[in-house]
């Protein structure tokens, strides 16, 4: 991930996932779906700082409510926020299905009592799919090879973990008798909250871990002050 996939960051440690599969018959084509799954521990306590920025527009294959018929949505949210729940209990982040437009609202620290699992497809190498756990540091997930896809899964008795997996679902391998397939995918942790953009400050400033959003507003506060007295 180099330096933090853009985010200017060094990052702590690097964990490299290897698949490698053999099919071994003789006349029969093997078809399969895999996937690397990383449960992440996170802060109950602060479910809107829980979010996962870089999947915005793509198409969503949501299996939460029947595992054998996903619905189809693309996601419109630049900020997901797998933890944090409205009212009636729909997603945060405002996906848009192919017959309507889900408009859920942010509602911090409210009930999630049920499952999610949502596929995000076509997740090249070259996307930066960025997670923070709601505190000062964050992950970069990436496909290097073979994976094309990124589940998010919650599960509504554990407050205190998402789960964020590189996969290849979306569309299944097709391995031909004596033919090997190799899947990479490498999850990178650093120490900092990544780089705030102006389009963060001016949507989801009030979710921004602490301190970070306080540097950012001090550093926003000294350029306007330096811009008036010149």
């Amino acid at each position: 991930a180099g330096e933090g996939g853009g985010t200017g960051s060094k990052p702590v440690f690097e964990l490299i996932y290897q698949l490698s599969i053999l099919n071994k018959h003789e006349t029969d084509p093997l078809t399969f779906s895999a996937g690397a799954i990383a449960n992440f521990k996170v802060d109950p306590d602060h479910v809107n700082t829980v979010k996962v920025n870089g999947l915005a527009g793509k198409y969503v294959l949501d299996y939460s409510k029947d595992p054998m018929r996903p619905a189809l949505e693309i996601e419109n949210e630049h900020f997901i926020k797998p933890l944090a729940r409205d009212g009636g209990g729909s997603s945060t982040s405002s996906a848009s299905s192919a017959s309507s437009a889900s408009n859920a609202s942010n509602t911090s620290n409210a009930s999630n009592t049920s499952n999610t699992s949502r596929l995000y497809v076509d997740c090249p190498k070259e996307g930066d799919v960025l997670f923070c756990p709601g505190s000062q540091h964050h992950f970069d997930v990436r496909n290097q090879h073979g994976f094309s896809d990124v589940l998010l899964e919650t599960r509504g008795n554990r407050r205190n973990s998402v789960a964020v997996a590189a996969a290849r679902k979306a569309k299944p391998v097709r391995l031909q008798p004596g033919d090997v397939w190799h899947g990479e995918a490498t999850f990178t942790a650093f120490d900092r909250y990544w780089p705030i953009t102006a389009f963060e400050m001016e949507h989801d400033q009030t979710n921004i871990p602490v301190p970070a959003r306080e540097e950012a507003l001090l550093k926003i506060r000294r350029s306007l002050e330096e811009s008036a007295t010149v």
